[in-house]
């Protein structure tokens, strides 16, 4: 009975959100244990469904070892810097921020580096494309007119944003550029990296889904802390496209299949289709 009970106790702690402002988003057992599970989730799915797939069309990296290394260690150190800038104001729940696919990206990346895993880099690559390439729609309508066509960016200029977040922010902008040059001597990204990268982003908005809600509240604070964590809950609320809100807050069975649907499909244009473009005019080119 002391077993069940303490099962029950754990499903409870980890599971159950019918309580937004549930003391336990605040404190650091909750954000520490959600990061951990999403971390060793994603990245053991991420390394299997490498290891199951013998793609012969993706190439080593061209660089050294040594480079692979620093430039892993590079990756983490950005990782400890978000931590670190933001836990000022963000304090624990920095843990639930970690666990977006964009930040947890950076974590595969480096083991991509570091083991010379170029399909795991290049899947990491897409699954965050649809996010990261409409960055560069946001932020250049913003700066020529002042508005955000899709709302992806448009947090920037949240009053809660502040300018270590800002800072911190800026691999949504490096990211992609800089893991494309790593993967210059490819002549093209192969479909599976499309298909792993599914796998990945399921991983995640399954995990996401089970262990987070929507938004959280925090003691002492006015305003809610909007999760949505790689929107496992619905749309991004900034995204003005009201035809595709149809799931949002809907039971998981009609909500994770949908906007993974949508998700994929994105990257599959945006990542899969864009980058191997821009791969291939550079290699035409011989800019790289």
């Amino acid at each position: 009975m002391a077993a069940i009970s303490t099962l029950r106790f754990i499903s409870q702690f980890l599971f159950s959100h019918s309580n937004y402002k549930d003391p336990k988003y605040g404190q650091v057992l909750h954000p520490l244990l959600c990061f951990m599970i999403s971390t060793l989730g994603y990245m053991y799915g991420s390394i299997k469904l490498e290891n199951n797939y013998t793609d012969q069309t993706i190439e080593d990296f061209q660089v050294s070892q040594t480079s692979r290394n620093i430039i892993a260690i590079g990756f983490l150190f950005y990782v400890f810097l978000i931590i670190f800038a933001r836990f000022g104001q963000a304090k624990f729940t920095i843990f639930y921020e970690l666990m977006w696919a964009c930040n947890l990206s950076l974590i595969s990346s480096a083991y991509a580096f570091w083991k010379n895993k170029p399909l795991i880099l290049a899947s990491s690559m897409i699954l965050v494309s649809i996010d990261q390439v409409l960055w560069y729609v946001d932020l250049l309508a913003f700066f020529l007119f002042r508005i955000w066509p899709i709302g992806v960016a448009k947090y920037l200029t949240w009053p809660s944003t502040t300018k270590l977040r800002l800072l911190t922010s800026f691999h949504h902008i490096f990211f992609l550029p800089l893991c494309l040059y790593f993967l210059r001597n490819q002549k093209v990204i192969p479909i599976t990296a499309w298909q792993i990268s599914i796998g990945m982003g399921t991983i995640l908005t399954i995990v996401s889904r089970l262990l987070t809600p929507k938004s959280i509240l925090l003691k002492g604070q006015k305003e809610e802390i909007y999760l949505n964590l790689n929107l496992s809950r619905q749309l991004w609320k900034d995204i003005p496209f009201k035809f595709l809100t149809i799931v949002d807050d809907k039971p998981w069975y009609l909500a994770l299949p949908f906007l993974s649907f949508m998700w994929n499909s994105g990257n599959y244009i945006l990542g899969y289709e864009l980058l191997n473009r821009i791969l291939k005019y550079l290699n035409q080119s011989q800019i790289l």
